[in-house]
């Protein structure tokens, strides 16, 4: 069916003389018709108008004018037996008239029932306008669809009702209010591939929301339509970042169809998961060996295949990546990095990327680095025979020791004595 046909059905639907099957048909086709929807909005604002004039009755003039043709009735007797039928019909035609008038005689009890009866009826047309927000809620561009899964409701600041549109124009419509958020306000742990949802009580002018939206920190995606009233922000690739806080910003320059700004800017905050939580198994801030095997724990089983490239052992001195060897446990929550030689003494970094991959698909959320600093411990030296012994100047005199690095018994490396000249009373 062409728009021309559906939109014969909405000035129809407006005035309430549709079938149920027309209507179904109708609000399936708006949903996916930003034209219609548009002129749908416009039929309704329109008729809302119409409806707001004062109803027009006879003046005072008028009406004693009406009440004159009135005679009384032995002068209309008198009459109808002197004159001739066609005179009869027209005191008849006047009589009714004044009956007519004096049957709705606007009393000052009729006038305020009058009065009360159209205030109700302005009232009702409005809610199912929109031109005023209703109590119980609604969906897009006010039709009774059923609620989606996890809609947020969205306390709003009350707002004027009116409002003159921006730069003076767009007439006396309401304002865009906003009927739902996703993720909403506040939201905590706010999964990483979920898209910004914004849903309008009234059809926007698309750009003007686009303009007017922004994500801090920045957020790069694309924008998705399904209704002129109901926007999505896809972020893209790959998507929300993990353990940050987004604030989302819709400025004063969006505006509806009919040219009328938002009454006041709207912003709101969510929070992401948490990022995975990565640890080591030596201690930061202190020596370790040259000889020494690193160890990370992972809050989560990892992707071996995600995590080539993700992990490194950094010369602090150089920037170098050191080679090494990973070895992973069963579950893969745990990881040995071992340097393919020894290290020399200096200052080493092992770091952890955050594009990392989960077992789950998912990325790791935070870069992590280890700072480390390789170093020979000092050695044990043990002397044999006599701790002290005594020499001759410009002699030799060979000393027997055995030197080691650790408890293990590592061999340490060059050993350098210290010889001091004492006077023989202090030995």
């Amino acid at each position: 069916m062409s728009c021309s046909r559906y939109r014969q059905l909405l000035s129809r639907y407006v005035d309430g003389e549709v079938t149920p099957r027309q209507r179904g048909e109708l609000l399936s086709h708006v949903q996916n018709c930003p034209e219609c929807a548009a002129w749908l909005a416009r039929a309704r604002q329109t008729d809302t108008l119409l409806k707001r004039l004062p109803p027009i009755g006879p003046s005072d003039r008028v009406r004693s004018a009406v009440l004159g043709l009135a005679v009384p009735a032995d002068s209309r007797r008198a009459g109808r037996q002197q004159s001739h039928k066609p005179a009869a019909g027209v005191g008849g035609l006047r009589l009714g008239a004044a009956g007519l008038l004096l049957r709705f005689d606007p009393t000052p009890r009729r006038i305020a029932l009058a009065t009360a009866a159209s205030l109700v009826a302005v009232l009702g047309m409005a809610l199912w306008l929109n031109v005023v927000p209703p109590l119980w809620g609604y969906d897009k561009l006010g039709f009774e669809l059923q609620p989606d899964e996890g809609r947020a409701a969205y306390a709003a600041t009350p707002m004027p009702a009116i409002s003159s549109g921006i730069n003076g124009v767009g007439g006396p419509v309401a304002v865009p209010n906003l009927v739902r958020l996703l993720p909403p306000r506040g939201a905590d742990q706010v999964d990483l591939g979920t898209s910004l949802q914004v849903r309008f009580d009234q059809p926007m002018d698309r750009a003007s929301v686009q303009d007017a939206f922004d994500v801090e920190p920045p957020l790069a995606g694309t924008f998705r339509w399904t209704a002129d009233n109901d926007l999505s922000f896809e972020p893209a690739e790959p998507g929300l970042l993990r353990g940050v806080t987004y604030t989302v910003h819709i400025g004063l320059g969006a505006r509806s169809l009919a040219g009328t700004p938002m009454g006041k800017p709207i912003e709101w905050l969510f929070h992401t998961r948490d990022p995975h939580l990565v640890t080591a198994a030596l201690p930061t801030g202190k020596p370790v060996p040259l000889t020494a095997t690193f160890g990370l724990t992972f809050d989560a089983p990892v992707d071996q295949a995600g995590m080539d490239g993700k992990i490194g052992l950094y010369a602090q001195s150089t920037g170098e990546k050191l080679p090494v060897l990973l070895n992973w446990s069963a579950d893969g929550r745990k990881l040995s990095v071992a340097p393919q030689q020894p290290l020399s003494e200096g200052g080493y970094s092992l770091r952890v990327d955050a594009s990392g991959v989960t077992a789950e698909g998912d990325t790791l959320g935070r870069a992590y680095e280890f700072a480390y600093t390789a170093a020979m411990p000092p050695p044990w030296v043990r002397l044999g025979r006599m701790r002290v012994r005594t020499m001759e100047e410009n002699s030799t005199l060979n000393v027997d020791y055995r030197a080691v690095a650790d408890n293990a018994g590592t061999p340490a490396g060059r050993i350098l004595f210290s010889v001091y000249r004492l006077p023989t009373e202090q030995l």
